[in-house]
């Protein structure tokens, strides 16, 4: 029996609930929201769906023998957050609290995390939480390489998106590193100029608050992405999908928690070392060189 805790259930928090109840993920899924009335509402409103999951608003006392928690609480990134610092100045309180209630009730299970600063987050669960780095997982850079699949399509796919096949690695943020030395259409290698490259990774970059600009905050493809995750999880799959994970070595990369392909099982998360290009593997390091910067500057403030 598979148990998983949705821990904030805002608009991402409820669309992943959700997406858990259709796709039959779960044989028990628990709602944990500082609303109680808001996870109660949502857990009513899943039940109503009639599918076979139990579904119910709880605590964190339900936490110790889930097989899964999904963090999704935390403030979102809008317009109005100036900095990444500022937000994650906020959310690093909100992840502590989180992984106290965690440990408190003995919670030894996979952690999904989603709250940004992803990979900043993502670490900061990881040291607080003790738990081996492969059951500490980041979101991240599914979304990012399902955008990029979508920018890629739109291009040279239009009408069929699947496909393309495309990955992204690297930070959440302005540090992705997209691999366009593995993009294929139709099974074929897709070979891109410079100014290609240039234009596609501008666009990549401003594709979440394209969405954010219109309605406020990106729900359904985060959800979309983390239900895939969780499928691949819950089923076994090992599916490979490029999530945030603390690596030790791999890629070259030490103690900083960035995105990278990995299959995904019910151990949770086993990193693929891919061939790079010399270019790729150059921005990827110092995509960690500028988490590890950041890190420094949140450990300077208080960061564990």
């Amino acid at each position: 029996m598979t148990k998983i805790v949705v821990i904030g259930t805002g608009k991402v928090g409820s669309m992943i609930a959700y997406e858990i109840a259709m796709m039959d993920l779960a044989k028990e899924l628990v709602l944990i929201d500082k609303d109680q009335k808001l996870a109660e509402g949502h857990a009513l409103d899943i039940r109503h769906c009639m599918r076979g999951c139990a579904v119910k608003a709880g605590s964190y006392s339900d936490t110790g023998d889930a097989d899964i928690a999904i963090l999704a609480a935390g403030k979102p990134r809008t317009p109005d957050i100036k900095t990444r610092l500022e937000l994650a100045r906020t959310n690093a309180q909100v992840i502590r609290e989180i992984a106290s209630k965690l440990r408190e009730n003995g919670f030894s299970g996979i952690v999904i995390t989603l709250t940004n600063p992803l990979d900043v987050m993502n670490h900061l669960l990881y040291t607080l939480l003790g738990l081996p780095a492969e059951r500490v997982i980041g979101f991240s850079c599914h979304l990012d390489s399902s955008r990029f699949r979508c920018l890629l399509s739109e291009r040279y796919a239009p009408e069929t998106p699947s496909r393309v096949e495309a990955f992204v690695i690297g930070e959440h943020g302005d540090g992705q590193v997209p691999l366009f030395s593995r993009v294929a259409v139709d099974g074929k290698r897709k070979r891109f100029t410079d100014a290609e490259k240039k234009e596609i990774m501008a666009l990549l970059r401003g594709c979440s608050m394209e969405v954010i600009g219109r309605k406020g905050a990106t729900v359904f493809a985060p959800a979309c992405c983390v239900a895939d995750m969780l499928e691949s999880i819950v089923k076994n799959r090992e599916t490979v999908i490029p999530c945030s994970l603390v690596l030790d070595g791999e890629y070259g990369i030490h103690g900083v928690s960035i995105g990278v392909p990995a299959a995904l099982g019910k151990g949770g998360a086993a990193v693929k070392e891919w061939d790079l290009a010399e270019d790729e593997a150059l921005m990827l390091a110092e995509s960690a060189g500028k988490l590890k910067d950041f890190i420094s500057i949140m450990r300077s403030e208080g960061f564990p």
